[in-house]
């Protein structure tokens, strides 16, 4: 079914800019940077934010200022949700953004997929994140816990990108059990399905060629029985 797979385009920007462009940001954008405790989250915070529109202006081919990203909570309706085109150039794109210790990617899926109601998560976790105690206990299911090596904290942070992920394609983010997301790999291809509350995943690993991270992406909707394919290219050529 690879043929007929959903193409989700990924940016990967492995080194933050010190002075990222701040024209693209909206004020918005700007004051929830500032209010964050430290210097290196603030400058994370407007990277991933200017990545995420010149992104999505190199695939429209728009300027960036032109585009109109929402980040409405679905709970609260402020603007710390994850990103969506409601109206104008790009609308209906599917957008996901992670950032981890430095890296920064960003998820597109064209419009068309989108179209058919299918959603978009991506997720880059640092291996040590995953290395403390308890952890099998409140993140994988008893059959994942079960297949992992003691110790084996790589392949840990691996099924952990892949579940952030899902949760971000299903929506929902980690206010679900993570437990509840199973995401083996049988055959040790690096791609699967997982199926949450009656709802079809796709997700495969995200190879980014650093070590200490993991990384994955997902699609959630009509046309996640297909699978996912992913087309990785560097960020920085954008700045």
């Amino acid at each position: 079914m690879q043929d007929a797979a959903v193409d989700v385009s990924v940016y990967l920007l492995a080194d933050v800019p010190t002075a990222p462009s701040l024209a693209v940001l909206t004020p918005g954008e700007l004051r929830r940077a500032e209010a964050l405790s430290t210097e290196d989250n603030r400058l994370g915070f407007r990277a991933a934010h200017t990545l995420l529109r010149l992104a999505v202006a190199d695939r429209v081919g728009v300027p960036p200022t032109q585009l109109t990203i929402d980040f409405a909570c679905a709970r609260c309706s402020e603007q710390h949700g994850p990103p969506r085109i409601l109206a104008g150039p790009g609308a209906g794109m599917g957008l996901s953004l992670t950032r981890s210790s430095g890296l920064i990617a960003v998820a597109l899926l064209a419009p068309e997929a989108a179209g058919r109601e299918v959603r978009v998560g991506i997720d880059i976790d640092r291996v040590d994140a995953v290395g403390f105690g308890g952890f099998d206990e409140v993140a994988l299911s008893p059959a994942e816990s079960a297949a992992l090596a003691p110790g084996d904290l790589p392949a840990r942070a691996t099924l952990w990108a892949r579940k952030e992920a899902v949760a971000k394609a299903l929506g929902s983010g980690l206010r679900r059990d993570p437990r509840q997301i199973e995401v083996l790999s049988a055959d040790g291809c690096g791609r699967g399905e997982a199926v949450v509350g009656g709802r079809r995943v796709a997700w495969c690993d995200v190879p980014l060629g650093r070590a200490g991270f993991a990384a994955a992406a997902a699609v959630c909707g009509s046309a996640a029985g297909t699978g996912i394919r992913v087309t990785l290219s560097d960020a920085a050529t954008l700045f």
